[in-house]
């Protein structure tokens, strides 16, 4: 009982730091799509100019 709650309490934070790390991917995911398809109209409405 003495080694087995130490464990788990060191479990429990290495599985709180993987949770964080996996949100913090997808909201990184996110961003760089929201980027890409900024850029992308960006891009299309620049070569778009009509005189």
């Amino acid at each position: 009982m003495a080694v087995l709650l130490p464990t788990l309490v060191v479990l429990n934070v290495m599985l709180g730091i993987a949770l964080v790390v996996a949100k913090m991917r997808l909201m990184d995911e996110r961003h760089a799509l929201r980027v890409r398809q900024e850029q992308d109209l960006k891009s299309h409405f620049h070569n778009d100019r009509r005189y």
